[in-house]
């Protein structure tokens, strides 16, 4: 420039200009190209693109510059595979489908092992994985559940919160088995309750066998045989009450108690009406009722036989006495001997 500032058309000026320029566009070949190589270690395909272009503008036909193109394009083919691959992965994480993630993403990384946000896609899948793991375990524990099997809902509750401890399906779970488990108990209990009434029942003590069956249906009100148990207690118990009156209306009937022993074969008969022991003892009672009422009469009949004799109307004094043994036959004949 300072030559051609002397003189302009100095000989072997142009010559020395080209070889200027030639020497500058190599210079930056050889930096472009070592850019490029370097963008490639980096895994930064696009920015090595750019910069194997800008070499091939300046050495199109450069053998090292078409190679280096080449090795730019097949990266950048193989790392845009890797990055759809990636989409796609996290596109089946959205649908919720992590085995199909799982897949896309080891090829992905089979593509391209250094491919950007592979770890946090990596947790993305896992905690897809990890919900996909504790949603079926809840599935199972609740099955068990249903089905009543308390052990394999245990199972399946403890499988779920080792995977995911705060997860919401699995601790409801947990509750609604607690809930089963004291259900389970209460039901337990009063079943063993029940045969402790029934054990009563047998030894014939009413009142323990109804408290212990009240205490029963406390904990398990539709306990099975609860009520059976309960007509079997008042079937003994009416035979208790039935036996107690019928044993009071004999000993009052042997006591001569007619009226005692009336009243306690009515207790009886409203218990049992048609127990045939009750009415035959009912009848013996009536008929020594009947009996002692017509022997009442004809005594008094007697009386007044007596007093018709004293005042000397022996034909009233025998009407009277005639009365008398017609209403009770095995009186006395003293009445007949005193007339006469």
């Amino acid at each position: 420039d300072e030559a051609r500032g002397l003189w302009p058309a100095v000989p072997g000026a142009d010559d020395v200009d080209r070889r200027v320029r030639q020497a500058e566009d190599d210079a930056e070949l050889k930096r472009l190209l070592a850019a490029a190589r370097e963008s490639l270690e980096l895994d930064r395909p696009d920015v090595a693109h750019e910069l194997a272009q800008r070499a091939l503008e300046l050495s199109p036909d450069g053998e090292e510059t078409r190679e280096l193109a080449a090795a730019v394009a097949n990266a950048r083919e193989t790392h845009e595979r890797g990055l759809q691959l990636a989409r796609e992965a996290r596109a089946r994480l959205d649908e919720n489908d992590a085995s199909h993630a799982r897949e896309l993403y080891s090829e992905a990384l089979a593509v391209w092992p250094t491919l950007a946000d592979a770890d946090e896609l990596d947790e993305a899948i896992s905690a897809a994985e990890r919900a996909e793991q504790c949603a079926r375990a809840v599935a199972a524990g609740r099955g068990a559940l249903d089905e009543g099997d308390l052990d394999g809902a245990t199972a399946g509750v403890r499988k779920a919160l080792d995977i995911l401890p705060d997860d919401t399906d699995a601790l409801r779970l947990r509750e609604a088995l607690e809930e089963a488990r004291e259900v389970e108990r209460r039901r337990g209990g009063a079943r063993e309750l029940l045969g402790e009434a029934a054990a009563s029942l047998d030894a014939g003590d009413l009142s323990e066998a109804r408290a212990r069956l009240s205490e029963a249906r406390g904990l398990w009100p539709q306990v099975p045989g609860a009520d059976e148990l309960a007509d079997a207690i008042d079937v003994a118990d009416a035979e208790q009450r039935f036996t107690r009156a019928t044993s009071a209306a004999q000993d009052a009937f042997d006591a001569t108690d007619l009226e005692g022993a009336a009243q306690q074969i009515g207790v009886a008969l409203e218990i049992h009406p048609e127990r045939p022991d009750a009415l035959k003892l009912r009848d013996e009672i009536d008929a020594a009722r009947e009996n002692l009422k017509r022997r009442r009469r004809a005594k008094a009949r007697m009386e007044s036989s007596r007093s018709a004799l004293a005042s000397g109307d022996t034909s009233l004094a025998r009407k009277w006495l005639s009365e008398a043994r017609a209403l009770s036959p095995d009186l006395p004949n003293a009445g007949e001997h005193e007339i006469a």
